[in-house]
């Protein structure tokens, strides 16, 4: 049976229920769910949303080794998950990868990775393939240009930086 999520998409009720009885005590991140459920979740955002497990990670403030090992990409499997990463892995929807994809956010800190990421020996098409934009896109960050871009951009720069160990700041929670 399915409940709506309050996006508007159906939730798994079993998956709610797992949860359930654990909510009294997430919020010292004590107690543990079965991470089968949430391990579908993530890989069939990965797959609908044609996004990096790391965008998942940094949409839903889960660690990205979390998200690593559930989307498949671990040395093994993991059998259970924090409760409260459980319930934010689940507020992660379509409809919120597509807002990201939409909502106009200012690109200083985009443009810093990039160059960041250029520095490191990246070429413009890979930083245009990392962000997930055109190639003029990306040399227009690149050179200035831009004063904005998509949070959808932004935090593919931040998966892509982090991805090879660059700037390690997180975004100021306001410009999230």
């Amino acid at each position: 049976m399915s409940v709506q999520h309050p996006s508007g998409h159906p939730t798994d009720r079993k998956a709610c229920h797992m949860i359930g009885p654990d909510l009294q005590s997430s919020a010292t991140s004590t107690a543990w769910v079965d991470a089968r459920y949430f391990s579908l979740h993530v890989r069939s955002l990965v797959h609908e949303c044609r996004i990096p497990w790391r965008v998942i990670a940094l949409l839903a403030h889960v660690p990205s080794q979390t998200v690593r090992r559930l989307a498949g990409q671990g040395d093994r499997p993991l059998k259970r998950i924090r409760v409260i990463d459980a319930m934010r892995i689940l507020t992660v929807s379509v409809d919120d990868v597509e807002a990201a994809r939409d909502r106009v956010v200012p690109a200083r800190s985009t443009q810093t990775r990039a160059l960041a990421l250029q520095k490191t020996g990246c070429d413009v098409e890979d930083i245009a393939a990392m962000l997930d934009v055109t190639i003029p896109q990306a040399q227009a960050l690149l050179d200035g240009e831009e004063d904005m871009c998509t949070e959808m951009t932004r935090l593919g720069g931040r998966a892509a930086c982090e991805a090879r160990g660059l700037l390690a700041t997180p975004e100021p929670i306001t410009s999230l």
